[in-house]
């Protein structure tokens, strides 16, 4: 995050790509209009409160509270987040919101598809009994 590196004097500016305004965790994950709309566009609801500090511990006991919160969505949603930023950041190239938010759903169907069938494997295929006494 440029607000880290500036702060330890490795760069200049603390800038944001997408906005322009200061870089920081919360602002890449949660405060940059570009990142709103991708929340937006996702299958999840980032808690509204103007009282929440919004780092990312902050967010996750948030959300801790309300039992519908499809963990996978929000961790694959934030980590496509920051792969986009770092795509921009280092090679110019930037996903659209929609984009985003459809990449974190497909890898989240993919990965419960797999795991779905792993375990189906798992069960008619492994034979686990205690050891002989």
């Amino acid at each position: 995050m440029n607000y880290c590196l500036k702060s330890r004097k490795v760069i200049t500016e603390d800038k944001c790509l997408m906005c322009g305004k200061s870089e920081s965790s919360r602002h890449i994950l949660w405060d940059c209009n570009f990142v709103a709309e991708v929340w937006r566009e996702s299958s999840l609801t980032l808690p509204n409160s103007n009282n929440l500090q919004r780092i990312f511990i902050d967010v996750v006991w948030k959300l801790r509270e309300d039992q519908r919160v499809d963990w996978e969505i929000f961790a694959t949603t934030t980590w496509c987040l920051w792969k986009n930023r770092n795509l921009f950041k280092h090679e110019g190239r930037c996903k659209q919101t929609k984009t985003i938010a459809r990449e974190a759903e497909i890898l989240v169907k993919e990965f419960r598809q797999k795991q779905g069938k792993l375990k189906s494997w798992l069960r008619s295929s492994v034979n686990i009994s205690p050891p002989p006494l």
